[in-house]
């Protein structure tokens, strides 16, 4: 019963997110730029498409997007329908991760299909065809699994996640709250072994690997096309405001 209920409930997600069939103009933006790099056997530094004064180097942080999409439609020959399944593959993947998540930390499968879809259309940017959004959705849901494993004391997650955190990166700058939640873990992880037992000693040998995986992150920030560019570029970025985007305000304005 439980399984006809979650394939249900995913079902009318899916019909849900149907509905967002339009291709974004990001996509097309990223995928000129993929093309353009491989005319130039680089990946321009400059922006091409400019038709106003901008930044030098440009920058582009979701130009591994570009590259996925650019497979996905050219490179295999389908087009709208190899962004499509594109897209609902990481949709399932995503929502696979969450499930497993919600599984480890004792939700029933009815509580979890029936939240679901309540909470999923929250989620609604990163659902259109395709953002590099989902890709950092995707990536938020798995991190949550590794780090519900963490807890269970398995550590091998982390030959997984760093390579994750590159492509990641490279992917999109929603990296970022990866590494904010990694950060809140590895507090809650500290705070709890002191909890128990108030000493250092106890604290880092719950937590030892978590602090040698920081600096591995941050010189992970370095593999991509820009190098060190990347980073200022990260922060800049940021700080920007953006009034206007609706996105960027918080989930009950938009």
């Amino acid at each position: 019963m439980a399984g006809w209920l979650l394939f249900a409930l995913a079902s009318c997600f899916l019909a849900y997110v149907a509905r967002l069939h339009e291709i974004t103009h990001d996509a097309f933006h990223e995928m000129a730029l993929v093309r353009e790099a491989l005319v130039l056997g680089e990946l321009p530094q400059i922006d091409l498409f400019a038709y106003t004064p901008t930044v030098n180097p440009s920058v582009h942080h979701e130009w591994a997007t570009g590259a996925v999409l650019y497979v996905a439609t050219v490179g295999s020959g389908l087009g709208l329908l190899g962004l499509t399944l594109l897209k609902l593959t990481l949709m399932g993947l995503m929502w696979f991760c969450l499930y497993r998540v919600a599984r480890l930390r004792g939700a029933h499968p009815y509580l979890f299909a029936c939240f679901a879809l309540i909470t999923f259309p929250v989620l609604w940017v990163g659902f259109a065809t395709v953002r590099a959004q989902l890709f950092t959705l995707v990536f938020i849901a798995a991190q949550l699994w590794m780090q519900e494993l963490d807890w269970r004391g398995r550590r091998k997650w982390l030959l997984l996640w760093l390579p994750m955190l590159v492509a990641w990166l490279n992917l999109h700058a929603g990296f970022v709250v990866g590494l904010g939640l990694m950060g809140f873990h590895g507090l809650e992880r500290v705070a709890h072994a002191w909890g128990r037992e108030p000493r250092l000693s106890t604290a880092l040998a719950a937590t030892w690997h978590l602090f040698l995986a920081a600096p591995l992150a941050m010189l992970s920030m370095l593999i991509n096309p820009y190098g060190w560019q990347y980073i200022p570029y990260l922060i800049r970025a940021i700080r920007m405001p953006r009034p206007l985007i609706a996105e960027w305000q918080p989930l009950w304005q938009t």
